[in-house]
């Protein structure tokens, strides 16, 4: 059976697959919950497994048997003669990073200005990060629980980039920990503005 790990509600459309354990997905074709969260996955041989609960729609997080965020940390399901009873999840809900961005000479809101997600490798997540409204403020869905550097990029150039806490690269970032079903609150910014050469050109 599949829950909701904070309201313990049943959850319908988790689809459950299985893997070897600490190895590649099996062929067997895996099923998705029903409306009451409970699943019947049909095996086709005896073996140790992991079982993987993931929601296509994106509002949990993929987990493992028993409450892994990843495979390395599964419980195995041994299948013998018998079916292996049990295997339940409480799922997680997304993560979300909150924080308002502010113009540093101003001190007032600096809107549209767009914040990514980047591993603290430096490479850009899937996700589609978000923009600041008009009063500065953003909140950011993350797909997964980790340790992230957060990138404020303002696609019409009045500000220059900056990573939290105002790094101008991600290598010199301060790196943000998310918790599955969390908010991690003000990881703001104050934005400066580009700096200038000036000159004058004549024949």
């Amino acid at each position: 059976t599949a829950t909701d790990a904070t309201t313990h509600a049943p959850l319908a459309g988790i689809c459950v697959y299985p893997y070897l354990h600490g190895g590649a997905r099996t062929s067997d074709p895996g099923v998705c919950t029903g409306a009451s969260g409970s699943y019947i996955l049909p095996m086709a041989a005896p073996g140790s497994y992991d079982v993987a609960f993931f929601d296509p729609a994106g509002h949990y997080f993929t987990q493992w048997f028993n409450g892994a965020a990843t495979q390395a940390g599964a419980t195995p399901v041994t299948l013998t003669s018998g079916p292996a009873s049990g295997v339940n999840a409480a799922m997680a809900g997304p993560a979300e990073i909150t924080g308002t961005v502010t113009d540093a000479a101003t001190g007032g809101p600096a809107a549209g200005v767009c914040v990514y997600l980047y591993t603290t490798a430096g490479v850009r997540t899937g996700g589609t990060g978000t923009c600041t409204l008009s009063n500065g403020t953003y909140a950011m869905a993350v797909g997964a629980a980790g340790s992230y550097d957060v990138a404020f990029t303002d696609p019409s150039g009045h500000y220059l980039t900056q990573w939290y806490h105002g790094a101008a690269t991600t290598a010199t970032a301060t790196p943000v920990s998310v918790t599955a079903g969390a908010t991690t609150p003000g990881i703001d910014a104050a934005m400066a503005g580009p700096t200038l050469i000036t000159g004058t050109v004549t024949d």
